[in-house]
């Protein structure tokens, strides 16, 4: 069924990429390294990814694999742009958390680099920082960084002197009338979020 599905978006010019963008125990390891030997022969076009060490195995044993890094790794500056590419990353999702300007400069320094800039235009803010918010993981026991977030931070509470009974609860993002800004600060692709999430 995937091979069908790959043929149809390639016959389409779309690309199929695998999101692995979690952090993965060492246990996992050998699964990990199945599942990417099953997929490197369906002709999938890459991969995105949080995990650091997933990066290397990939460079080393799955060198026709393109590699996308995820938001989960929380990329707010030059260096870690740097250090992506060093571990072959060809395109970043820029942490959710950046302005216009910090955008504009981390996509010009990426096309200095050959290392093309993503951003979400579309879904939730973390209260934390993309991939370091421990928040899920402390109340519930559901690490974010597993893909397992509960979203804790969308919950009531109890009311706060200003009046507040969701104080974790952001504003989602909503980019859309942003995207001339985007397209001139030399954003490569955007990217909607795709999970159903309640507002609060």
């Amino acid at each position: 069924m995937l091979s069908g599905i790959i043929r149809l978006a390639h016959k389409n010019h779309c690309k199929i990429f695998l999101t692995l963008n979690i952090v993965v125990l060492d246990s996992e390891i050998p699964a990990v390294i199945r599942l990417l030997n099953k997929l490197v022969n369906t002709k999938i076009d890459g991969v995105i990814l949080q995990d650091l060490g997933l990066f290397s195995i990939i460079k080393e044993h799955f060198p026709t694999l393109d590699v996308h890094a995820s938001t989960q790794i929380n990329t707010h500056n030059d260096g870690q742009i740097l250090f992506l590419k060093q571990l072959q990353a060809s395109r970043v999702n820029l942490s959710r958390e950046l302005n216009i300007s910090e955008i504009k400069h981390l996509a010009q320094f990426g096309h200095q680099h050959d290392v093309l800039m993503e951003v979400f235009v579309h879904g939730s803010y973390c209260i934390g920082f993309s991939g370091l918010c421990y928040i899920s993981s402390v109340k519930n026991g559901n690490s974010g960084n597993r893909g397992r977030c509960s979203q804790p931070c969308r919950e009531q509470y109890q009311t706060t002197a200003a009046g507040k009974d969701f104080p974790l609860n952001l504003k989602d993002n909503s980019a859309f009338s942003n995207m001339a800004e985007l397209a001139d600060a030399g954003v490569y692709s955007l990217k909607v979020e795709g999970r159903i999430k309640k507002s609060r």
